[in-house]
């Protein structure tokens, strides 16, 4: 059976974030929040009928807002790591980049990330059936 459960984990401008805990048949649980879209729980089965957390998350929202946090579970931005001098070529077309990071160069895509904003959710009624590629 596969599930999606929805619940509050914490506020931001008095504006509750959401924790997503998704399930599947196999026992896997993930738990993602719509702050940063991030990864707060990667979870499988131990083979001892308890779970294994992969991942590593904190167990309230303050410390996914803090000013320096370490921005774990965070989606990165456009580009991971650095595009140095913050431009770059596609077909002899120049595109220029916010210089966001050290040294003038882009780091992770621009000035605000993607590991802070809300990322909208639209949860489904029904969970599709996976489709399997067929080759030509």
């Amino acid at each position: 059976m596969q599930r999606v459960e929805r619940s509050v984990f914490g506020e931001l401008n008095s504006k509750p974030i959401h924790l997503f805990r998704l399930s599947n048949a196999n026992g896997m649980v993930a738990e993602l929040l719509e702050f940063g879209g991030r990864i707060k729980a990667l979870c499988i089965p131990d083979g001892q009928g308890g779970l294994d957390n992969m991942s590593v998350g904190y167990d309230t929202f303050e410390p996914y807002h803090a000013r320096f946090n370490p921005w774990l579970g965070a989606l990165l931005g456009r580009t991971a790591s650095r595009v140095t001098g913050a431009r770059f070529q596609i077909d002899g077309k120049t595109y220029n980049l916010s210089a966001s990071g050290p040294a003038g160069s882009n780091m992770h895509g621009a000035f605000v990330g993607f590991d802070s904003p809300y990322h909208h959710r639209h949860v489904l009624s029904r969970v599709p059936e996976p489709q399997r590629l067929q080759e030509p």
